[in-house]
């Protein structure tokens, strides 16, 4: 029921948020030094539990939740910036899979850069960030954020979503440089993966994978992941991974008191 509860909850918050940029003075937070909203985890005091509610999300659940949120215009806007936090949910054994440290390489997040489209609102790059410690969460938060940047990525409007041909914020990877897996001293080859994402609520965005087979063509990946925007310290954008700070505590209650 509290599953049920936290998407009827989401529905309800689900809008086409406003964007960025870094020249255009028509985008708001254009640098990193303005101001920054960290996503909200109320009513839970931690990202982390967010994150674990998330987990426990069926497959169909998620299905739900994402194709049922807005579909972005081409002049919306991209809602994050700067560097944000991330989790894998899912029920499934490939989810849980996915979220071991030494299999996602200490995947946390992305961070998008500042040099914006002037007419859509959307920043024109992402890398990846790798933090060893991220998936312990009894480290302490300044050595758990910290890590590198890798897996670049162009990041674009587009018209048609491979899930529902509705319109989508796209990460295509094709020029990205295979990933380094010092674990099991192996190459990861990304330049086959796109990424479509969708708002779900302010500072809580939803991404579904796809691995491209072709100029028009693609497999799903059942692998969904969830971006939250993070903020420095004092308030301003993370350009870095260890510059994070994760959301302060408390907060609004989601409409009609419902948790999730």
């Amino acid at each position: 029921m509290a599953q049920l509860a936290f998407i009827a909850a989401l529905a309800l918050m689900i809008g086409a948020l406003p964007g960025l940029h870094v020249a255009d003075a028509a985008w708001p937070a254009t640098k990193p030094t303005d101001k920054c909203t960290p996503f909200n985890p109320a009513p839970y005091k931690t990202l982390d539990t967010v994150c674990a509610v998330l987990d426990g999300l069926s497959n169909s659940q998620l299905d739900k939740l994402y194709l049922g949120a807005a579909k972005p215009a081409a002049q919306t806007g991209f809602p994050l910036r700067g560097c944000t936090f991330g989790c894998i949910p899912g029920t499934g054994t490939i989810e849980e899979f996915a979220r071991l440290p030494d299999i996602n390489m200490g995947w946390s997040g992305k961070c998008f850069n500042f040099d914006i489209n002037s007419t859509t609102g959307t920043p024109k790059g992402l890398l990846n960030a790798f933090s060893p410690k991220y998936d312990y969460s009894s480290t302490p938060q300044k050595q758990r954020v910290q890590g590198s940047l890798a897996g670049s990525a162009n990041v674009y409007w587009a018209p048609k979503s491979y899930s529902d041909g509705k319109p989508v914020w796209t990460f295509n990877y094709t020029s990205a440089e295979s990933l380094i897996d010092l674990a099991f001293k192996t190459k990861v080859v990304v330049d086959a993966i796109r990424d479509e994402i969708r708002s779900i609520s302010p500072g809580f965005m939803l991404g579904r994978m796809y691995v491209q087979t072709g100029s028009d063509s693609s497999v799903e990946m059942p692998i969904y992941f969830a971006l939250f925007q993070a903020c420095t310290a004092d308030g301003k954008f993370a350009t870095t991974p260890g510059a994070r700070a994760l959301p302060a505590l408390g907060g609004l209650t989601l409409p009609g008191g419902y948790v999730f």
